[in-house]
């Protein structure tokens, strides 16, 4: 072969072997990785007609490409904030309703697209001084209020089933010194909640039933992501019932002070801080489902000689410290219940009962509950028990648990798992 041929020859092999390292895609232009990893950012995903949502958009490129970030909304208009597109500010129209904003990524060659739901409400008015109905119109309200919206004395806030509440600020949310009738359906529940696109808690103030004069009458209410759910105090007299108060920075519902009254039932009241706090008030507990509790499921404090509180055929699991727990001279009737895997929290024991700082010296009634499977003996109920028994020094009170249930007892609640099917919290 003469030499100039067999140069030809290897080059032609040359350019062969380097098509066959890197591929021959698109007439010959190398394979491209499209944009990934979109996320969309919303400052809130609840606002009012007008409103402003800062939108946070990101992506990446495997190749070290350039991105152009585009924005599209079914309703509303866009500013940009950023000189490369990826921030943008939305302005909220003036009908309420959902709105699909879209979010396309290109790196010239691919595109990419990711999309997020933002609501716009209806407000709320900023006072009331009047008695007022929210009726349910089909669009989500929202309250404003830097401060606690207040009902005064001889005023009544009637809430309709079905209505959808959203409390804008931190220190927002519902103050009642007159009533408050919330009467929702099984079918058609009242929420109220945080303005926030994820399951936070912490980020209002609650529903406070404040004073003597106040009523408040709440059925088949969502209370979630506030600092305290439901709070009674000062004398307020509550009925609570078919309720789902779940989510809330520290406790799902608390009753404070002699002269206050509440009736918990057939609510559920799981994953707060702490489950139901009751101090110096009348408190019946009926049939409720107490869990997943950060702290204790039902905590009880009495200085008084009498404890107004019964504990009858609820749920009482899986809470992180302990079932209940009582101080002082609190000492209700408790019957009926499924006590059993509490003290979940790391190095916590596993007491579905416990007297803590506690000087009464009568005995505790804790008869027919059932204690958790397996559980059917009066030594291993006892384990789960802190009184006398373990600490005679600082507690002179036993808690009388014979005789027990070996099973479960049916307990028929109002909102079925269908319900809560789809839920964080669900469990």
């Amino acid at each position: 072969m003469k030499p100039k041929s067999f140069c030809s020859l290897s080059l032609g092999l040359f350019a062969i072997a380097i098509l066959a390292i890197f591929g021959c895609n698109n007439g010959g232009k190398f394979q491209n990785a499209p944009p990934s990893n979109l996320t969309v950012t919303p400052s809130k995903c609840y606002v009012e007609s007008g409103g402003t949502v800062l939108l946070v958009g990101s992506a990446h490129d495997d190749d070290g490409d350039s991105l152009t970030f585009s924005w599209r909304a079914t309703a509303g208009s866009f500013s940009r904030v950023s000189s490369s597109g990826d921030t943008v500010y939305w302005y909220a129209p003036a009908q309420t309703g959902q709105a699909s904003i879209t979010m396309t990524v290109s790196d010239d060659i691919d595109k990419r697209s990711l999309s997020k739901v933002i609501t716009t409400c209806t407000p709320l008015p900023a006072s009331i001084l009047t008695s007022y109905s929210i009726e349910n119109t089909g669009a989500v309200y929202i309250l404003l209020n830097s401060n606690p919206l207040r009902i005064p004395a001889g005023v009544t806030l009637t809430i309709k089933p079905g209505v959808t509440i959203i409390v804008d600020k931190v220190t927002g949310g519902i103050e009642v010194y007159g009533r408050l009738v919330a009467l929702g359906t099984p079918q058609d529940s009242i929420t109220i909640r945080g303005n926030t696109c994820y399951a936070v808690s912490g980020i209002w103030g609650g529903i406070y039933l404040q004073d003597q004069d106040c009523v408040g009458t709440l059925k088949y209410m969502n209370v979630t992501m506030s600092s305290d759910g439901i709070k009674l105090s000062n004398g307020a007299k509550g009925t609570i019932e078919g309720c789902s108060i779940y989510n809330n920075e520290e406790y799902g519902i608390y009753v404070e002070f002699e002269g206050t009254e509440a009736t918990v039932r057939s609510c559920k009241i799981w994953e707060n801080g702490r489950g139901i706090y009751v101090l110096n008030a009348k408190a019946d507990i009926l049939k409720s489902s107490i869990r997943y509790s950060g702290g204790d499921g039902i905590d009880l404090s009495f200085s008084l000689d009498s404890t107004q509180v019964q504990i009858d055929s609820c749920t009482v699991a899986n809470n992180g410290q302990r079932g209940i727990q009582l101080s002082e001279k609190a000492a209700p009737e408790i019957h009926y219940c499924s006590i059993f895997s509490n003290g979940e929290n790391p190095m916590e024991p596993n007491y579905g009962l416990a007297l803590g700082s506690y000087v009464k010296a009568d005995s505790i009634h804790a008869e027919r509950n059932f204690w958790g499977l397996g559980n059917t003996t009066a030594a291993k109920i006892s384990a789960l028990i802190y009184d006398a028994r373990d600490n005679p020094f600082e507690i002179s009170a036993f808690v009388r648990f014979a005789p027990w249930l070996d099973s479960a007892p049916v307990v028929s609640m109002p909102m079925d798992e269908e319900r809560t099917k789809g839920r964080a919290w669900a469990r």
